[in-house]
């Protein structure tokens, strides 16, 4: 009967088979293998881990895959996990159609991390989400509704002193911190972007366990409220945005100024600012408390004060307004001549149901100048939150 050369014999097989071994293990593959040795694991004969066998590679090529996928994340914060120091920890990534919305412990649509700096460290960038620790004070029972107040620039967290005891009397939970490069907060290398101040306010609502809360401030401090309430808006309960602007404008102003403490320090700051801050009936019917906030300006670090220039030399939140959902009360000063009311305006008109109020003989600092109407309009409106 003729041969059937269709048909391999199979002792054939059994030499090919054994080359096709052979070949694969020169070039470091399974036979059984559909891809690169290099995608299933580390080779424990290179990195020194003697347990050979299946199991093992597998568990190390999983746990690999988790080490990439922790890469990613790292940075972010965990919601609930204060990290060191009392700042927050890092966060989990979350899901891209989410990222949206913001919770505790993570800012929405930002693919930076968030890691956190050490005082005098160079940061690489503006805008690169470098959150430091804010230095902190609290007031009132610790399960009021939390109220943060935000500091101007030049100044610190003592700005809101005539504001907390009202507070605290109407059960709520104070947080005053001084922003980063401000009072006894750390000072990073400039420039700092807004999303690196309103980042810092993240990682201290983390470190204290707070989800949401009222949002108050003055100048910078107003600007960094805007700036949470339209990236993270389910940690503002209510926002105050205070004497201030979406758009300060006067870029060069800001440059020059820039310029000017970089080189001379900050004492002629901290002696043309007080006019700025305050009327001068003021000024003259009060000398002793307008002393004690020129030297609050006057021992500003420079450096801080410097990048925060910067931060506000080209900022411009005015497109995002309309994106606030938060109940928003705007409050300017009639005599503010930093930032006058028509800036205070396009806040009120940008964000929808914003109510607008100027407070009579109020500068730039109304919340002092003018406190009890001041601590009134506030305490009105976050009340009358649900």
């Amino acid at each position: 009967m003729a041969a059937d050369h269709g048909t391999v014999p199979q002792h054939r097989i059994r030499d090919l088979l054994a080359v096709h071994q052979l070949r694969a293990a020169v070039r470091g593959r399974r036979p059984d293998a559909q891809e690169p040795r290099r995608h299933r694991g580390r080779d424990p004969l290179r990195t020194g881990d003697h347990r050979a066998g299946e199991g093992h590679r597998t568990a190390r090529g999983a746990r690999r895959g988790h080490r990439v996928h922790q890469a990613r994340a790292r940075g972010r914060r965990r919601a609930g996990r204060p990290a060191r120091g009392g700042s927050a920890g890092r966060q989990a990534p979350e899901p891209r159609e989410d990222r949206a919305a913001a919770g505790p412990g993570r800012l929405p649509g930002q693919c930076a991390p968030v890691r956190r700096a050490r005082a005098g460290r160079t940061r690489p960038a503006k805008g690169s989400l470098v959150s430091v620790d804010v230095h902190h004070v609290l007031d009132g029972p610790a399960d009021g509704p939390a109220v943060v107040l935000s500091n101007s620039i030049g100044s610190n967290l003592h700005m809101w002193d005539p504001q907390v005891q009202p507070l605290v009397d109407n059960g709520f939970r104070v947080v005053r911190y001084d922003t980063r490069g401000h009072g006894e907060s750390a000072v990073p290398s400039g420039p700092y972007g807004i999303d690196d101040v309103g980042g810092d306010v993240l990682a201290l609502l983390d470190s204290l366990g707070i989800e949401s809360a009222h949002f108050a401030g003055v100048s910078l401090g107003g600007m960094t409220g805007i700036w949470l309430a339209q990236n993270a808006p389910e940690r503002v309960r209510s926002l105050v945005p205070s004497f201030t602007s979406a758009q300060p404008g006067n870029t060069q102003m800001w440059l020059d100024r820039v310029k000017q403490v970089r080189t001379e320090g900050m004492a002629k700051i901290a002696e043309g600012g007080i006019g700025r801050w305050f009327t001068q009936d003021w000024i003259d019917a009060n000398p002793e408390r307008a002393a004690a906030m020129r030297e609050m300006t006057a021992t500003t670090p420079a450096e801080g004060y410097a990048a925060c220039c910067e931060l506000l030399a080209d900022l411009d939140l005015v497109p995002g307004l309309p994106k606030i959902t938060a109940p928003t009360l705007v409050i300017s000063g009639a005599d503010d001549k930093a930032l006058p009311a028509d800036h205070g305006r396009v806040i009120a008109d940008g964000i929808r149901g914003a109510r607008f109020e100027v407070v009579e003989h109020a500068a730039h600092l109304g919340n002092y100048e003018q406190a009890e109407r001041y601590t009134q309009l506030i305490l009105e409106h976050f009340k009358g939150v649900a």
